[in-house]
């Protein structure tokens, strides 16, 4: 019995020798393409490439019992799957990052553009209505439309003041033209100023046009400060700088298969998305106040569309303003004499008093060409904004699928048994493990930090916030703070850690190190001869492997 036992051993041992020689042999002439597609490789030499497999032993990455790769190839390959590794998320997120470029600087080239043909329709309409007493004191509404313009570049003014302060400086040059044979004092005007809410002297207009101009240039202001941010995190998170963790991972999936021989095999699809997901997990935290932006950032467009609408609240602003002076006239003989009465009196000029005709246009000779349009269709842009928002909603959630999606980066999903799996060509035997940091504590391809994110994507995380809640002002009519979007973004979203052991490779088919156990037997603790016959052919076998 015991000699049988020999023989089937001596036979298994030489048929896994056979199996690891023929392995060994097909990776030997497999390095001739390894060659060629090395060296097809920009910057790559193909007098790195050995010509024949040799043991693997000292690589860091790609380790096999042998290899077609040496150190210094695998090296430089690492260096090129992390480079490539790099480059796609930077593509996979060009198409969202150009658009948010592209339509910031559209909506603000728009807002300047609006805000300078309503000043110069203004002017134009004024001038053909109230001629040269409009000339005269054109200052006072070119003021104006500069603190509009101000404001929406940022600066710190309260519009409700701007405009309180423009009707109340009107209400006294038109006071003053149609009562022209007074001596005006500080005090008085002073006085007046007190009782402007009680005189009215424009009805409701200042009011309504100031809640208008309010809420209608704020949620402009805001909305391209929301682009703009939108923009600066896209930028900012698109320069991944992988953890020493992920680039061992990019590097296995994406170029150990050609330094066992298997050149033309994509990584599973499985494979590729746990790498995926682990490197991008802390991107993944995004996603949460992404989705509330783009929320925010919706609902203000819909805002601006209507009843928020900039455009219309600007291009009809002459048309305000002039309503308002034509109701201050048409009150002039019942107000007059209540503000004397009330600030009065006053002393009288010796100077003939001016005829009221003289005092400005009336209803009937105003005049108003057709109001001027930015060559921007403001609902146009918003509409576009919000369906591309829409579609870009979950960016963050589905990078690791737009990567993976990619035909030239991993294997369709439904080819799973001729796809390198990180060990060999097969089925890949693991299971996708969930998005974001906390998921991965159970994936097999990489280590991540689990705590919290990358410190560059949790700042950028702190921006989303700030501007959707600024957006979301803006949003209900409330004062929306300024926010500089030119803000220096950390280099790098650093993913997962560096630190961590890496997981374990599969084993090798044979391990140099393995020793046998000894069987002692019932006759002292010697060994049997079909023992040593299996130790004898074990460590032919290790030789073999090791040639």
């Amino acid at each position: 019995m015991a000699k049988g036992n020999d023989i089937l051993c001596v036979l298994w041992t030489l048929f896994t020798v056979g199996i690891n020689l023929a392995t060994a042999l097909t990776g030997r002439s497999a390095c001739s393409d390894v060659r060629i597609a090395y060296g097809a490789k920009g910057g790559l030499s193909t007098n790195d490439v050995p010509q024949h497999a040799i043991p693997g032993n000292d690589l860091r990455i790609c380790s096999n019992t042998f290899s077609c790769c040496t150190p210094k190839m695998e090296s430089k390959l690492a260096s090129m799957a992390v480079r490539d590794f790099e480059e796609k998320i930077f593509d996979k997120t060009s198409l969202l990052r150009d658009f948010f470029v592209r339509r910031t600087q559209k909506f603000d080239d728009y807002m300047k553009e609006l805000i300078l043909i309503s000043q110069q329709d203004l002017n134009e309409m004024f001038l053909n209505t109230y001629g040269v007493m409009y000339r005269d004191n054109d200052d006072l509404f070119m003021d104006l439309f500069s603190n509009l313009r101000q404001y929406y570049f940022g600066v710190d003014i309260d519009l409700d003041q701007v405009m309180d302060d423009f009707f109340f400086l009107l209400f006294q040059k038109m006071f003053e033209l149609l009562n022209t044979s007074y001596e005006y004092t500080d005090d008085f005007w002073t006085c007046t100023g007190r009782y402007m809410e009680e005189f009215q002297p424009f009805g409701n207009i200042p009011q309504k046009l100031t809640v208008q101009v309010r809420r209608s240039i704020t949620a402009a202001r805001t909305f391209v400060q929301g682009l703009g941010f939108g923009r600066d995190v896209i930028a900012t998170v698109s320069k991944v700088t992988p953890t020493a963790s992920c680039e061992e991972a990019v590097t296995r999936m994406t170029q150990c298969g050609a330094c066992n021989g298997h050149t033309d095999v994509l990584p599973c699809y499985s494979f590729c998305q746990n790498v995926m997901r682990g490197c991008l997990a802390s991107i993944a935290e995004l996603q949460k106040e992404w989705s509330k932006y783009v929320e925010a950032m919706s609902n203000l467009a819909l805002r601006l569309e209507e009843p928020f609408n900039v455009q219309a609240v600007l291009t009809n602003i002459d048309l305000e303003i002039s309503n308002a002076i034509m109701t201050m006239q048409d009150n002039a003989l019942a107000l007059s004499p209540q503000v004397m009465e009330g600030c009065g009196p006053l002393q009288t000029k010796r100077q003939k008093r001016a005829s009221r005709g003289q005092s400005g246009g009336s209803r009937k000779n105003r005049f108003r060409s057709h109001p001027s349009s930015p060559s921007v269709d403001l609902v146009k842009l918003l509409k576009d904004v919000r369906k591309k928002l829409k579609e870009w909603d979950r960016i963050w959630q589905t990078l690791p699928y737009n990567v993976c999606d990619d035909e030239n980066v991993a294997a369709d999903v439904s080819d799973s048994d001729h796809c390198w799996n990180g060990n060999s060509i097969g089925p890949y035997p693991h299971e996708m493990v969930g998005h974001g940091v906390a998921s991965q504590s159970q994936n097999p391809e990489l280590s991540v930090n689990l705590s919290k994110p990358s410190y560059a994507v949790r700042r950028e995380i702190a921006q989303l916030r700030t501007i959707t809640h600024q957006v979301n002002n803006a949003v209900n009519g409330r004062a929306a703070d300024y926010l500089d979007t030119e803000y220096t973004s950390a280099s790098g979203s650093g993913e997962g850690s560096s630190s961590g052991e890496q997981p374990s490779e599969f084993p090798p088919v044979v391990d140099p190190k393995y020793r046998p156990t000894v069987t002692p037997t019932d006759n002292g603790g010697a060994v049997t001869v079909t023992s040593w016959t299996c130790v004898l052919a074990f460590l032919l076998a290790a030789i073999v492997l090791r040639w």
